[in-house]
């Protein structure tokens, strides 16, 4: 991670935002990256990433919304995937936990 941001800076400080479990705050603070580029690239990435979470969450919605299911169909959607999410982070979970065991 170190080589990114060495080599890319504000572009790598920008895309690891949308990483789960980057640690870019750790590395740009032992690399001295300055403070205010750090801070744009911080914000233009929040300004991307929540809009990006709500127009997924939205389109969504309005796509099983149009399909007219019924309610009680269109409950049990929801509840798989949700489902589906959490099976997904306890997968993930799991395995980081394995692979670090190995280490």
């Amino acid at each position: 991670m170190l080589v990114f941001l060495v080599s890319f800076g504000e572009s790598f400080a920008f895309i690891s935002f949308f990483f789960p479990g980057t640690t870019i705050m750790i590395a740009a603070g032992t690399l001295r990256m300055p403070v205010y580029r750090f801070t744009v690239a911080n914000i233009a990435s929040a300004l991307i990433w929540a809009p990006a979470l709500l127009f997924a969450g939205w389109l969504t919605v309005t796509t099983i919304g149009t399909l007219r299911l019924g309610k009680a169909l269109e409950l049990l959607i929801a509840i798989g995937i949700v489902v589906l999410a959490a099976l997904a982070l306890a997968a993930a979970k799991r395995y980081r936990a394995q692979r670090s065991a190995k280490k």
